[in-house]
């Protein structure tokens, strides 16, 4: 009787540690690939300076530059958020039939994950564009 006990409550510390060893490594993804969509779309945008710039000269205004750079900013994380759906339902729902027996997986994560890459693209794309147009021409 004590040996069952002791290893179902070896069983539980094992599972609460890898359960832990797995969120970590799925934050340090996120975080890394939060890294490298910030890093994108901010370079982007920097590349765009002289486009913005030419446009501002020829009568646009920062309003309408800001809100071009946003409705692309979220087309492209739509397509982006789409995309990740459709390629990565395939394995989640691939694992998710051997491990539950079930084809529903558990997504639990998915609106803060949305509304995280949603807010990332729109700050990544309008900080810069802000600043672009606040800086004064070389002409």
């Amino acid at each position: 009787m004590q040996r069952a006990a002791a290893l179902n409550a070896q069983a539980q510390l094992n599972t609460a540690q890898n359960s832990y060893a797995n969120n970590l490594l799925i934050a340090i993804i996120a975080i890394l690939a939060a890294v490298t969509l910030v890093n994108t779309l901010v370079m982007a945008t920097a590349g765009r300076r002289d486009s913005l710039r030419l446009l501002s000269r020829v009568g646009a205004t920062a309003r309408q530059l800001l809100s071009m750079t946003g409705w692309q900013a979220i087309t492209v994380s739509v397509t982006g958020i789409g995309l990740g759906i459709v390629f990565g339902a395939a394995s989640v729902l691939v694992i998710t039939k051997v491990l539950t027996g079930s084809w529903a997986p558990t997504v639990t994560w998915a609106p803060v994950v949305v509304v995280g890459v949603l807010a990332l693209t729109t700050l990544s794309v309008f900080i810069p564009t802000s600043r672009i147009l606040s800086e004064p021409d070389d002409d």
